[in-house]
């Protein structure tokens, strides 16, 4: 399965706990940012007047610490794409090391929060970018 690689950050103090490794809080966020940063480059936004994103699963299993300072980067994979939903897999490493894997999925509602069509132009974009049929 083709994956997409975000932008390499480092683990920044703010994002630690009291022993200097990453608090589990932030995992969700990294993932996220990751999500942004892939619509921004297929020229979408996640939040718009018309629609946007909530979350309606995380999931994740912890490997091993990442510790502040650490490069990190998160890999995406589309495991599903549906008529109003994305479930996306994703992997957080530090360099090498595994540091973290689960899967989110997301359901695209309207300006009313009501589940609404994934848009076209954003669907197209995604399935060009994963090789998905």
């Amino acid at each position: 399965m083709k994956q997409w690689l975000a932008t390499e950050r480092r683990l920044l103090f703010a994002e630690t706990d009291m022993s200097g490794w990453a608090h589990n809080s932030h995992f969700m966020r990294f993932v996220e940012n990751a999500e942004h940063e892939l619509f921004q480059k297929l020229g979408e936004q996640p939040v718009t007047p018309e629609g946007g994103w909530p979350r309606v699963n995380f999931q994740i299993d912890f490997r091993s610490p990442l510790v502040f300072d650490d490069p990190y980067q998160v890999a995406l994979t589309m495991k599903r794409l549906g008529n109003t939903s994305i479930t996306w897999g994703f992997i957080i490493h530090a360099d090498t090391r595994l540091v973290a894997e689960g899967q989110m999925t997301s359901v695209y509602v309207n300006s009313t929060g009501k589940p609404t069509p994934i848009p076209e132009s954003l669907k197209s974009g995604l399935i060009s970018t994963f090789d998905r049929e």
